[in-house]
């Protein structure tokens, strides 16, 4: 922890009292800090493959304020996107949906997802290959 401490200049300084201020100066930090770290809960950590044209989707129920720790590595360049649930068949068919993230022909992405409402949402991977399967590695976290 960086801090600085700013003493007018002084013939005289009283080293306990300045010991003390340091130390609740630390301690105040201390709970400031721990009040404010909340630790990620693990929701996905796993490889998968995914085939050729084919997709894997994550659902997951959220709230306002709510947080997804998206980080998803492959071997091969695949989609990723967060969309309503509601929209993966037309995401399926190819077709035209709203999407709250999305990152095309990526081998690696790390992002945070956090929606504006309440609702339904849906972690996609894709593998828009015709011929490769994709090796993948997902971890998604969530802090609420």
């Amino acid at each position: 922890t960086n801090f600085l401490l700013d003493y007018h200049q002084s013939d005289e300084i009283d080293e306990e009292t300045t010991k003390e201020e340091v130390n609740h100066f630390r301690d105040e930090e201390d709970d400031e800090n721990e009040e404010s770290e909340e630790e990620p809960k693990t929701l996905r950590d796993e490889r998968i493959v995914i085939k050729a044209d084919s997709m894997e989707t994550y659902d997951f129920t959220l709230s306002s304020g709510d947080t997804l720790i998206v980080d998803i590595e492959s071997n091969e360049a695949i989609t990723i996107a967060v969309i309503d649930t509601d929209d993966l068949e037309d995401w399926a068919n190819h077709e035209e949906v709203e999407t709250y993230d999305c990152y095309e022909n990526r081998k690696r992405v790390l992002f945070n997802f956090e929606p504006e409402e309440d609702g339904e949402y849906s972690v996609v991977i894709s593998n828009n290959a015709f011929l490769a399967e994709a090796e993948v590695d997902v971890e998604i976290n969530y802090l609420g």
